[in-house]
């Protein structure tokens, strides 16, 4: 496969799982300042931000944060490369460029979305009825992956657009724990409704639930850092990620020594992250600091993006890959 082809499916499932994660971040704040009247809603909206990785760029535009700027920039400010219009977009662009290695119905279900969202009336949405407006891009986000699943051959193809679906998902989760739960962790917050718009955030909420444990940071943290079985943890994402990298890796021999050195890079990383989730100890965690180990997750998740971006799309390191810029949280936290 051609690499430009190989990175723009890579991207499209970047940014299928941006625009669906950033949905929710919305959805379930809006819903916190609603139905919760007591809570500093700008320190709700402010934390909103944090977990999207936006705060910074935010306030290179706007002075005040509250729950008509912040929407309106996630939304429909197609300035800002990481709103809902703007991944939309990009979405339909990366998957328009490949659609001689997608099927027919990935391609009519991604312009659909992207024909639905820019005939909508997005200002008038977000002023009345933004819980619909929000559930619509989940829901037509997920009837992509949905569709990509069932229609699409167990190829390179899939192979790159789901690598990128959980490289993307591992580092949203991720941040949620090094903002939201380390947050309400520090706080001592404990019990289900108080820890119920962070499960939500991450649709964890009813298996958190089945799971029977006392909801407080730690078994919160157990779920969407460590848990095998949950398909938005982090541990769940990067074998899967490791498993992708693997399989594409297990190819014709090659016999460039600069791939070939690029090749054992991104094995190794993607190995030893995987590693690490697999035998991470909870207590550990727990002792290191919950923001503390986020932050140094997302740089080793950094760190197999640029080693699968060299190998797979022959990019020079810190080349820039795609419009989009790869979210840290380093800038925005101040300590664990």
């Amino acid at each position: 496969m051609l690499a430009r082809l190989a990175e723009d499916l890579y991207w499209a499932g970047r940014y299928l799982e941006r625009l669906q994660h950033t949905a929710r971040v919305l959805d379930v704040t809006t819903e916190v300042v609603l139905t919760s009247p007591r809570v500093d809603q700008d320190e709700v909206w402010d934390r909103a931000l944090a977990t999207l990785v936006l705060a910074h760029t935010f306030r290179e535009h706007h002075d005040v944060v509250d729950g008509t700027t912040v929407p309106q920039f996630c939304v429909s400010d197609v300035d800002n490369p990481g709103s809902v219009a703007s991944l939309v977009r990009a979405l339909r662009e990366n998957v328009r460029r490949v659609r001689e290695l997608v099927s027919s119905e990935l391609w009519e279900v991604v312009n659909d979305l992207y024909l639905r969202f820019t005939a909508t009336d997005v200002a008038r949405d977000l002023e009345e009825q933004p819980a619909a407006l929000y559930g619509f891009v989940k829901s037509a986000a997920h009837a992509v992956i949905g569709v990509a699943v069932e229609t699409m051959s167990r190829d390179e193809a899939a192979q790159f657009f789901e690598l990128g679906i959980h490289m993307e998902r591992a580092g949203t989760t991720t941040r949620v724990l090094g903002t939201q739960v380390a947050t309400l962790g520090a706080e001592g917050r404990t019990g289900l409704e108080a820890w119920a718009p962070v499960l939500r955030t991450c649709a964890a909420r009813e298996t958190f639930v089945r799971i029977g444990q006392p909801a407080d940071a730690g078994s919160v943290t157990a779920l969407l850092l460590l848990s095998p079985l949950f398909p938005r943890s982090v541990r769940y994402s990067v074998v899967v990620v490791d498993e992708h990298v693997r399989t594409l890796l297990d190819g014709p021999v090659v016999n460039d020594r600069a791939l070939r050195s690029h090749q054992q890079v991104v094995d190794r990383l993607a190995g030893r992250l995987r590693g690490r989730l697999d035998y991470a100890d909870l207590d550990e965690v727990i002792a290191t600091g919950i923001t503390a180990t986020a932050v140094s997750i997302e740089h080793d998740l950094r760190g197999v993006h640029r080693a699968v971006a060299e190998r797979f799309f022959h990019h020079a390191p810190g080349g820039d890959l795609q419009i989009q810029e790869l979210r840290s949280m380093e800038p925005e936290v101040r300590g664990p």
